[in-house]
């Protein structure tokens, strides 16, 4: 049964904006938890700071730390499908491939029980339920960020799903991105290849040589540079799927993704005249990967969304 948890968020010295609301900055913690929810939690005295209940509209300072009473995730019920535009690049009767939209969740999870890519496929393909072991989860090979935008792989039999899965874990199938970047690097193609672990204060951030860190492999091709030579586009292919992984080796490398206030802080937009990124600006665009039953090559691409391909276009402009 699940339970009411204790967690703690320390501030980091560095925080940015220096002082943000205390709703916003907590709601940003968690990548499937509303802000509406945790202005609930406000109200419910969920949230306080050195014993003392704090609000929703509260100003942090850098280094304090919030003390949140997470209530237990309701008793999964039942999924029923909802009728959501899909993008799909591919169907058989054994692959499903979707080229997610940004900020669409990829499966429930507390504060997103609606609207996420598995009740879009459930509607669309209802015969996915009960693919795995994971009822939230049905015929997921691999998951995005809801930010991230781009090509999501789905198993519509579970002998199509251990097929698949046994082919990441081989690392048999490869996944590039189109990412664009703070600076310019000093080498046009690189390889970064350091463990990644969980952040041992932040739960849902992920470090270089974090706690029970993991192998990870990242390697990046400049494409092109960008803003009178402040921001890059790189080419962006991984041997390894850890959660967050190019997002961490970019940061750690100096090159944070435009747009990820997570694991760029401060840096995470150009500044000056330059438009802000909408989001984090990472695209998975092309998906390599044998045919769990004919065994055939495949590979699918999707194309940069509009808003990503709106802020090259920006970006490519010169300085203004």
């Amino acid at each position: 049964m699940n339970q009411e948890v204790l967690s703690t968020f320390p501030l980091p010295e560095d925080l940015f904006p220096a002082h943000p609301r205390a709703d916003k900055w907590l709601s940003d913690q968690f990548e499937t938890v509303s802000r509406s929810q945790i202005q609930t939690w406000f109200k419910e005295d969920r949230v306080q700071s050195a014993g003392k209940p704090m609000r929703g509209s509260d100003r942090l300072q850098p280094g304090q730390t919030l003390e949140v009473q997470i209530p237990p995730a309701p008793e999964p019920e039942k999924m029923e499908g909802e009728n959501i535009p899909l993008d799909l690049l591919y169907a058989d009767e054994d692959v499903l491939v979707v080229n997610k939209p940004p900020g669409r969740v990829v499966h429930p999870a507390p504060g997103h029980n609606s609207g996420t890519l598995v009740h879009a496929l459930l509607h669309a393909f209802p015969d996915i339920s009960g693919v795995g072991d994971d009822p939230m989860r049905p015929g997921l090979v691999h998951r995005l960020d809801a930010d991230t935008s781009g090509l999501i792989l789905f198993a519509r039999t579970s002998e199509a799903l251990a097929a698949l899965q046994q082919q990441f874990r081989n690392r048999e199938i490869h996944k590039e991105y189109q990412c664009i970047t703070k600076g310019i690097p000093q080498h046009a193609r690189g390889t970064v290849d350091l463990p990644i672990g969980r952040h041992p204060k932040d739960r849902k951030r992920q470090l270089v040589h974090g706690e029970n860190p993991r192998a990870a492999v990242t390697h990046y091709d400049l494409e092109e540079g960008l803003a009178s030579g402040t921001a890059s586009r790189f080419l962006i292919r991984i041997e390894t799927g850890r959660t967050h992984q190019i997002r961490v080796h970019m940061a750690h490398i100096g090159h944070p993704v435009l747009g990820d206030t997570v694991y760029g802080g401060r840096f995470a937009q150009l500044g000056g005249r330059r438009p802000n990124a909408p989001r984090q600006m990472l695209h998975a665009f092309r998906l390599r990967f044998a045919h769990p039953k004919h065994k055939e090559p495949m590979t699918l691409e999707a194309p940069i969304p509009p808003d990503m391909q709106d802020y090259l276009e920006e970006l490519r402009k010169p300085s203004p």
